[in-house]
């Protein structure tokens, strides 16, 4: 579990030039449920909330797999599948309606992930995520979006 919050106060997207200060919560939840196709497979869910004032999303959940030693010969490789929903906060999607661009009430999204320590100071994960409705807009076509990370332990 875990709580965050802004120095400094964001615009209020409810009001004309007003500031409010923003803040969240989350949570993981993990629990391993044994081998699955070899690989050792611990089911996952990841949730938080925001103010809903400061910005577009007022909260979003993630439920998924994730395997360990899922390549031959690399024990630190990894990967993870999971679903996720985006959930739009009432005053984003008031202000899309006002400038005529009405909003479904949530965003959709699979994604798949791989990585693997490539030494023992550098890792490499690649994922691809597919969104059928990007920002919540049900007009926009369907974005796939392909990322690659480095992470340097020094």
């Amino acid at each position: 579990f875990g709580a965050w919050t802004y120095t400094q106060e964001q615009a209020d997207l409810r009001t004309g030039g007003d500031e409010a200060r923003a803040w969240g919560a989350y949570m993981l939840a993990e629990r391993p449920i044994g081998p699955f196709a070899g690989a050792d497979t611990t089911l996952f869910l990841r949730a938080g909330i925001s103010d809903g004032r400061t910005g577009d999303f007022a909260g979003s959940w993630t439920g998924g797999l994730l395997m360990d030693g899922v390549l031959p010969g690399r024990p630190s490789s990894a990967a993870s599948i999971g679903l996720r929903q985006a959930f739009l906060s009432d005053p984003a999607r008031d202000a899309d309606r006002a400038a005529g661009t009405p909003l479904v009430a949530s965003e959709f999204g699979l994604e798949a992930v791989l990585a693997d320590a490539v030494t023992d100071w550098l890792s490499v994960k690649g994922s691809v995520q597919f969104v059928p409705d990007p920002g919540a807009d049900p007009e926009r076509d369907v974005v796939v979006v392909f990322g690659l990370r480095l992470e340097v332990s020094l």
